[in-house]
């Protein structure tokens, strides 16, 4: 894979970093133009061009850019039964870190990217449960049923439109996600 130059990182950051920051103040992606975000970037169009064809692809670079980040905190070299534990106790610290950001982007966000974010969750926990081996007694059903839940949960949260708090969703879908595997899987 080819490694990226420190500017063209830089440009990218800054342009999904304008994205954002323009959705929040504008409330509305097509109201969102190439001329705002270069404005705001200081960056001109023909740099914004050599990294994206239009704004849908910033969109989708920023979501990957969330599920990477939400990925990447999965325990690679913990015991497996610890696993789950050691993901949602470093989801929780994700969420209580950026938190600020977190639920402004919660209560601004369009339903289509929050459905397009949880998509792409789902493929990823899809991918891993077949490289581990998982998927002969994990049902997809239950992997779109636990990061759908986990996902609406965690945003009701983010919008203050629960009052049930970080904590108990995280032990709660522990809870639920390991009485799933002993029931699927009846040998652990």
């Amino acid at each position: 894979m080819k490694t990226k130059y420190k500017n063209s990182v830089r440009s990218e950051k800054l342009i999904m970093n304008a994205v954002i920051h323009l959705f929040i103040v504008k409330k509305d992606l097509n109201l969102i133009s190439i001329t705002d975000i270069c404005k705001y970037t200081g960056l001109n169009r023909g740099t914004f061009y050599n990294h994206y064809n239009n704004i849908m692809d910033v969109i989708d670079d920023i979501e990957n850019t969330i599920v990477i980040d939400i990925w990447n905190l999965w325990p690679v070299n913990a015991e497996s039964s610890k696993k789950c534990d050691i993901y949602l106790g470093e989801f929780g610290k994700y969420i209580r870190a950026n938190e600020a950001s977190l639920r402004v982007v919660g209560d601004n966000i369009p339903v289509y990217i929050i459905q397009s974010l949880k998509e792409k969750m789902i493929r990823k926990v899809e991918e891993y449960c077949v490289r581990a081996r998982v998927l002969t007694y994990i049902d997809k059903t239950y992997i779109r049923f636990i990061i759908n839940g986990l996902t609406i949960s965690v945003l009701d949260y983010l919008r203050k439109e629960s009052d049930i708090d970080l904590d108990r969703i995280l032990q709660d879908a522990g809870t639920l996600i390991k009485s799933l595997i002993k029931y699927e899987n009846p040998q652990k």
